[in-house]
């Protein structure tokens, strides 16, 4: 059913007054006391989503300057989803496209709220069924892929190290994979290399068997690298099988 425009004003004015603490409202609208809590209550609805989804960022920065970066958010930001756990996204991309001090001062500060929010992106994904064999050989048959996952490039190691520990030392390129193991749903992370990714994306696309794997990697690899890859797809491959990256056996 569609909102009055009237109606729809009034709610864009009340969300303004909410997020800048300016009241453009007309007088009868509101009671002048009472506006002054809805703002209050708001923002700590805000506040109290950011905390919980972005524990680690929080205690990095200090309250203080985390008070600060939640205000302008709140202040300058308009949310475009009406669902609440999807609102630590918006406040990442936020941080993400504007110039701010905090973010010469903690150059981590990004990947560290990437980290944390894609926990909630894949912990909140909607189930994906996949069919497949519990049975079979892991040097023969085709393997299946755990579908719930998420690769994400970082520039630091905050999913390796104490965020403040992390030095300009420690700067290069990492990748993680965030997954959800489907028995108990919990969110796993993984560390992994170019390659890895690499595979990933090749298993992806349908199930593959061992030599094929084998075949692909080697494709990609300069000749002097390829020595080991078997003895290293096979180490993966048992990792991914004790975590459910790998679910099965394909059944086709």
């Amino acid at each position: 059913m569609q909102v009055p425009d009237k109606t729809y004003e009034l709610q864009s004015q009340l969300a303004d007054y909410c997020r800048t603490g300016i009241n453009s409202l007309p007088e009868d609208a509101v009671h002048p006391e009472h506006v002054k809590h809805y703002r209050r209550l708001v923002y700590n609805v805000i506040e109290d989503s950011l905390s919980s989804a972005y524990p680690l960022t929080r205690k990095l920065l200090g309250q203080e300057s985390w008070d600060q970066i939640v205000h302008e958010f709140f202040r300058s930001h308009k949310c475009r989803s009406a669902q609440v756990w999807k609102m630590p996204g918006e406040f990442y991309e936020y941080i993400s496209e504007i110039n701010s001090t905090l973010k010469e001062e903690y150059p981590i500060l990004t990947d560290l709220l990437l980290f944390e929010w894609m926990e909630i992106v894949v912990f909140m994904m909607e189930d994906i069924k996949v069919d497949y064999a519990e049975e079979g050989s892991y040097s023969e048959d085709r393997l299946v892929l755990n579908p719930e996952i998420r690769i994400i490039g970082l520039n630091y190691p905050v999913h390796l190290k104490n965020a403040s520990k992390i030095t300009a030392g420690d700067k290069a390129q990492y990748y993680v994979l965030v997954f959800r193991n489907p028995e108990n749903h919990k969110v796993q992370f993984m560390n992994i290399t170019a390659l890895h990714v690499k595979l990933l994306e090749y298993m992806t696309e349908k199930p593959r068997g061992f030599s094929e794997m084998a075949a692909y990697l080697r494709s990609v690899l300069a000749p002097a690298n390829s020595d080991n890859i078997h003895a290293e797809l096979e180490q993966f491959i048992y990792k991914s099988v004790e975590k459910k990256l790998i679910l099965g056996f394909s059944k086709i």
